[in-house]
């Protein structure tokens, strides 16, 4: 796997269980001297990607002509950042280890959406959680 690590905020997707986009952007500097880190888009996730290129240097990737080359892709990074959505369903997929968020509620939760990676490949977090232990996580996670 490369030294990516791709970030996929679904802010406009699942707001039940989600960081702000400003968390990712913070998340995603906090291991930029680490990694490469790759934002990636989905047609609904429009309003994030032009804030993410307003605010920051990094880089996107959004220019997937199939989900099967999206799936290829999220199988070649190290680690996949997102609340649970497909992408980070597909991820799983290919045992990519995945930092995921979800919702503390019963419907939300990981209990019931959990990715299907093996354990060691994932890290859940029921939201709100204390940020530095998101970020100390996905440090751990490079």
């Amino acid at each position: 796997k490369k030294k990516y690590h791709s970030f996929s905020s679904g802010i406009w997707r699942s707001s039940d269980g989600n960081l702000t986009i400003d968390e990712y952007i913070k998340l995603a500097k906090s291991v930029e001297d680490r990694t490469k880190v790759i934002f990636t888009f989905g047609p609904s996730d429009m309003k994030a990607k032009k804030y993410i290129k307003a605010n920051t240097d990094f880089d996107i990737k959004d220019n997937f002509f199939s989900l099967w080359e999206f799936t290829k892709f999220l199988a070649t990074i190290n680690v996949f950042v997102s609340t649970s959505t497909g992408p980070m369903h597909l991820a799983s997929l290919s045992n990519t280890k995945t930092l995921s968020f979800f919702g503390n509620t019963k419907f939300a939760s990981y209990k019931r959406w959990k990715p299907e990676s093996s354990d060691e490949c994932q890290k859940n977090f029921l939201l709100p959680t204390d940020f530095d232990i998101i970020v100390k996580s996905l440090k751990e996670m490079i």
